[in-house]
């Protein structure tokens, strides 16, 4: 669940430039950056606005990974324009162990 807590709207992945998506870094065990991409799933179901106070539930999907232990990082991407983190938004952080 991804829930618009700022004053502004989000623009749908659609909109292009400003466009909101969910956005995944991935580390090893040893807290090493591996990957960072921005995922193909949209927020929301019908690609729409997300207003202040909303909140979406979003399944991402990624590539497999190797076997092993590693941090999954989910925060949102505006594109073009920044991470949400870099504004100060908290990002999501989940442990992940490959078998």
């Amino acid at each position: 669940r991804v829930t618009n807590t700022g004053p502004a709207s989000w623009l749908p992945r659609s909109a292009g430039h400003g466009g909101v998506s969910l956005g995944a870094r991935i580390y090893d065990s040893a807290g090493a950056l591996m990957a960072t991409e921005v995922l193909p799933d949209s927020l929301g179901v019908d690609d729409r606005v997300v207003r202040p106070g909303e909140s979406v539930d979003v399944v991402p999907s990624l590539a497999a990974l190797a076997v092993g232990d590693y941090t999954l990082e989910l925060d949102c991407v505006a594109a073009g324009v920044t991470w949400f983190a870099q504004v100060g938004s908290k990002p999501a952080r989940v442990q992940l162990s490959v078998t």
